[in-house]
């Protein structure tokens, strides 16, 4: 797919760690994708004119496979992650070649791309599409930018469960990410979210994979909460209640006091069936009995319904709004009342929308529910 790309765009940083990779039971020996259009071979010169001789003042992200510069292709016009594998690493040139290939055939609007790799005797290097934003967790806390609305941090929940979903649904061999996380969750220049930090691990399709599915569901729990309230995982400073934020957010979603613990920059600027039916998702993460626990496909599909309750609220209350403002101008002009008729009808059309009719659990229906925390749900 090909991408405009603006060259003048910010520094964003891009990691990279491990996926595991669930292999089919055909033995088949497949014949390398390399030589297709979804992936480029560059040269080591071509990797050294873009980032400059791998000068340091191009380095955004730094790890123990190597480093990743900002570099530009096409002349200098088009900005690319380039990813250098550290010589020393234990991935030999077997692996990362097969992780070449798995990679060309990953296309999806909420991954990241591999536009194409390089290797020249020890040099081991991938080239990805750049996100121009960064990464989440640079726009939820310790930070200087701005705080993002509620509605956009909505979209980038849906745009990481799709990306996640299309790797356990949408390719013929599973693919289980080890390693999500709001570092690894990144936002292009057009703020469009695309999972990230793809190594490959091979393993066999049994219960160990859905073990890690399992603990994927409880990380999901401890994103969404972190998007929710702008705070880091683990509080090392706060009250003990609020050391672990996954526990504290599941907590108050029991209690009935979710809001109670959201981004102070979000007080008042959430619908609160949007927030019950968003807690309702993350919680629902956790359950005691994993077969209770939503798929990402059932995930994406709670997220959708509750950014539609949120954009249903805040239409309904532009229409009151317009009502309002329409009214006060009636007193004026003498408006007919069958004139107003147009206001009210779109507030009912709102109202008749299937997102109006999701029921909110009472508080004891909450207190109830039986959940199953571990560790790794609060160190994401």
């Amino acid at each position: 797919m090909k991408r405009n790309r603006d060259p003048s765009l910010r520094d964003g940083a891009l990691w990279w760690g491990p996926v595991f990779y669930i292999l089919g039971t055909s033995t088949e020996t497949h014949r390398s994708s390399l030589t297709s259009d979804l992936s480029h071979h560059f040269s080591l010169q071509d990797i050294k004119t873009a980032t400059k001789n791998f000068d340091k003042g191009y380095i955004v992200g730094e790890g123990g496979f190597g480093n990743v510069y900002k570099g530009y292709i096409s002349g200098g016009t088009t900005p690319v992650a380039i990813k250098r594998l550290n010589p020393e690493s234990q991935q030999g040139a077997h692996e990362f070649m097969t992780e070449i290939e798995m990679l060309s055939q990953l296309r999806h609007i909420h991954l990241v791309s591999l536009i194409g790799y390089c290797n020249h005797k020890r040099e081991m290097i991938l080239v990805y599409e750049y996100m121009a934003n960064g990464n989440l967790r640079d726009h939820l806390y310790n930070t200087d930018n701005p705080p993002l609305p509620w509605t956009q941090r909505l979209q980038i929940c849906i745009g990481a469960a799709r990306g996640l979903h299309y790797l356990h649904a949408g390719v013929k061999k599973t693919i289980i990410h080890r390693d999500v996380k709001t570092t690894n969750i990144l936002l292009d220049h057009k703020w469009v979210a695309k999972v990230s930090d793809f190594g490959l691990s091979k393993m066999s399709p049994t219960s160990v994979a859905n073990a890690h599915i399992s603990t994927l569901s409880r990380v999901v729990l401890a994103i969404w909460i972190q998007i929710l309230c702008a705070r880091p995982p683990v509080n090392q400073t706060g009250e003990e209640e609020q050391a672990g934020l996954a526990h504290w957010a599941v907590t108050s979603y029991k209690n009935g006091k979710l809001e109670e613990i959201i981004d102070p920059h979000l007080e008042g600027k959430i619908a609160p069936m949007c927030l019950e039916k968003y807690g309702e998702i993350a919680v629902s993460c956790v359950l005691d009995q994993r077969i209770k626990r939503p798929s990402m496909s059932d995930v994406v599909r709670g997220l959708e319904l509750a950014l539609e309750l949120q954009e249903s609220t805040e239409k309904g209350n532009s229409i009151n709004e317009s009502l309002d403002h329409e009214e006060s101008l009636s007193e004026i002009s003498g408006t007919d009342d069958d004139d107003k008729d147009v206001f009210h009808n779109g507030g009912r059309d709102v109202c008749d929308s299937e997102a109006s009719r999701v029921t909110i659990p009472s508080n004891d229906e909450k207190s109830s529910i039986s959940v199953m925390m571990e560790d790794d749900a609060c160190v994401v």
